[in-house]
């Protein structure tokens, strides 16, 4: 990730590439577990933001990503793109409350299917104390599906909710986080998918090096762009606490735990468990002017 400043705009990029396993990667959003792949995605995320009044910001982004699998033809999955692009506006009301409202279109295709997305979104973030936050956002998708079918190819077109909720509390050596979204988006199943998602998380400083933080996530599938396939309707429960130690002002050395409980909603095959213990090093580069760089 990097960000350059000009007067009142500011030039970002992100860019990304990963390599991780489809019994990971693809299991908390389809549920898709059966074997064990590389999938590798490639990612580009440019945006623009313009400061237009004291009051008032335009940032203007967009993305593509490639998604491939090793093995394709033989794994039930298709490597697929997606293309997004976005507007997004925000006006200051006062130091405590803010208007937003944010246009988005996005494209996913595969070699069986294309859904094609335009959303609108508007909402306010409100400080309503020094320590407690809320922020709305929400609005319609509109998508228009277009896949192979019985008949040959066919499309289907639907609107469906988008909804970001939270809030944010801080105490004086604790903070309390909650959020409630719901979103549509597709993966490697080449399928629309509805997620409706409920996390709380807490964050608790033991010392001044030490940090525990708790979460807990609840979260439910269901088809979407207007398809009633019930084999994409699914429930997960996970909750993981992590411990974390500060070693020095650029190294972080984090542990935790993670469960997950997951089952389909539309058949009686029971509920699928998961355990991992993770052990994390982090190192943050110590923040440099550019301008230093470019006198070397």
């Amino acid at each position: 990730k990097s960000s350059i400043r000009s007067g009142l705009n500011l030039f970002g990029l992100g860019a990304d590439y990963e390599r991780e396993s489809t019994r990971t990667s693809e299991f908390d959003f389809s549920g898709y577990s059966s074997t064990i792949k590389l999938k590798t995605t490639k990612s580009l995320n440019p945006y623009w933001d313009r400061t237009l009044t004291e009051r008032t910001s335009l940032r203007l982004g967009g993305g593509y990503t490639k998604v491939e699998y090793e093995d394709v033809d033989l794994i039930g999955l298709s490597n697929y793109t997606y293309k997004s692009a976005y507007a997004s506006m925000q006006h200051r009301l006062s130091e405590r409350m803010s208007l937003q409202a944010v246009v988005n279109t996005s494209l996913y295709s595969s070699d069986s299917t294309e859904f094609d997305s335009t959303s609108l979104q508007v909402g306010f973030n409100h400080l309503i104390s020094e320590t407690f936050s809320v922020n709305l956002l929400l609005g319609p998708n509109y998508t228009k599906s277009t896949f192979i079918g019985i008949s040959g190819k066919e499309s289907a077109k639907d609107v469906g909710r988008l909804i970001n909720m939270g809030f944010r509390k801080e105490f004086e050596v604790t903070s309390v986080n909650g959020s409630l979204k719901s979103t549509e988006s597709a993966g490697g199943e080449g399928k629309m998918t509805r997620n409706t998602n409920l996390n709380l998380s807490m964050r608790h400083k033991l010392s001044a090096r030490t940090t525990f933080k708790l979460s807990g996530t609840a979260q439910q599938n269901e088809a979407g762009g207007g398809s009633s396939d019930s084999s994409s309707d699914r429930t997960y429960f996970s909750i993981e606490p992590k411990l974390s130690w500060k070693a020095s002002p650029w190294w972080t050395i984090t542990g935790s735990y993670f469960y997950q409980r997951s089952e389909y909603t539309s058949s009686d095959d029971g509920a699928a468990e998961s355990n991992a213990v993770y052990l994390t090093l982090e190192y943050v580069w110590p923040k440099e002017s550019l301008s230093r760089w470019m006198d070397l």
